[in-house]
């Protein structure tokens, strides 16, 4: 079975500049953690529980970085959201845990025997009819330890409700939801789970909204300005997480990265700057050959009437421009021919047979129909 040259597949994606300066940015991120967690290896001892549970997740988001990275510079930019998501998540769990280190790596920690349990349950009840017999034989073997264990932590995982008076199991291992985790750690985690987590969220979620911009990602109808504006927002939400988490480092082991992080800050500004200037001009060279090609399209296309939008036919009327109209419009579109624009858009024998209100009615319906296009045309620009 043939492997898939995954040196190969990244060697034939393209990029402009301006998105390698994004990828090169994050690519600093991940080179500035890496080389600080390297360096603090060397004295670091974990003395307890917390200590441990710091050097889990320190390995965890290091992977997560380089997996944000790697996802990026293959173009799989929404992949790479659902992994910013992830350190983000981490990270609003991780300052909700320093608020009591101990009980709560404690918590933290031993709920994992809930997690176990029910998973060994829900495999038992719908794969022990199906999978190999001596599979399920230790499987069973294995859930009786797993049980011991659940029946030991059990009881601390749950609540009396007050209304009822009944026992209910919590819904995770502090039974908060992650945005009660982060509004109880204080205004950053607040403001980093409301513009962080929920627009990553967006990108993630098997909704249409969250598919809308793929079709810019297709080689035929490839658009470089939503690549670039998708890998400004996140590399930028990447940032903001990445600086909460250095942080906690500094706060917790003495990191000295953060220091380095107000550089890459200033260069996420200016690359800010620049995306936004190249952006606007990309748009603007688009607008300008979408305007040219419609009207291309009406010089060439056969004369129509601009009342009913009918075929002009026998016993149409043309339009007649003064001198002074006709040189306003070439100051505003130099490249229109006024005399062959007007030749095109004409009334028709069977509109100028009708009376002076139904016509007007009819003109109100063209304008109308120019209004309902400019406005398609701007969305699609956007």
């Amino acid at each position: 079975m043939a492997r898939i040259d995954l040196e190969k597949t990244i060697a034939q994606i393209e990029f402009p500049p301006e998105i390698w300066a994004w990828i090169d940015l994050v690519g600093e991120m991940v080179s500035i953690t890496q080389t600080e967690a390297l360096e603090q290896e060397r004295s670091f001892v974990a003395v307890s529980s917390y200590h441990n549970l710091l050097r889990w997740f320190i390995n965890r988001e290091i992977g997560s970085l380089n997996a944000i990275y790697l996802l990026l510079r293959m173009e799989f930019a929404y992949q790479a959201a659902a992994h910013i998501r992830l350190l983000c998540e981490n990270v609003i769990t991780l300052r909700y845990i320093l608020l009591d280190p101990e009980e709560r790596t404690r918590a933290f920690l031993d709920y994992s025997a809930i997690d176990a349990y029910k998973i060994g349950e829900t495999y038992l009840q719908w794969e022990s009819q199906t999978a190999n017999p001596e599979h399920v034989k230790r499987m069973k073997s294995q859930q009786e330890e797993f049980k011991k264990r659940f029946d030991k932590v059990h009881d601390r995982y749950t609540f009396v409700t007050r209304k009822k008076e009944k026992t209910k199991e919590f819904k995770n291992w502090c039974n908060l939801s992650l945005k009660e985790q982060a509004d109880e750690c204080g205004i950053e985690m607040h403001k980093l789970y409301a513009i962080g987590y929920r627009q990553l969220s967006a990108y993630v979620h098997g909704s249409a909204w969250a598919l809308r911009r793929q079709e810019a990602y297709i080689r035929k109808s490839y658009d470089q300005t939503v690549v670039m504006i998708d890998y400004a927002n996140l590399t930028r939400m990447l940032l903001a997480v990445w600086v909460e988490w250095l942080k906690i480092m500094s706060q917790e082991l003495g990191w000295h990265a953060l220091g380095n992080a107000h550089g890459i800050i200033k260069r996420c500004n200016e690359l800010d700057d620049a995306t936004l200037q190249r952006v606007m001009k990309l748009r603007k060279q688009e607008g300008e050959i979408a305007t040219k090609s419609k009207s291309t399209r009406v010089t060439d296309a056969e004369a129509r009437c601009v009342l009913c939008d009918g075929p002009a036919g026998e016993g149409s009327k043309a339009f007649s421009i003064t001198p002074e109209a006709s040189a306003l419009l070439k100051l505003g579109s130099p490249d229109a021919d006024p005399e062959t624009v007007l030749s095109k858009n004409v009334i028709c024998a069977k509109c100028q047979a009708l009376s002076q209100e139904e016509r007007q009615k009819l003109a109100m319906k063209a304008i109308g129909r120019e209004l309902k296009s400019y406005r398609d045309f701007i969305r699609d620009q956007i």
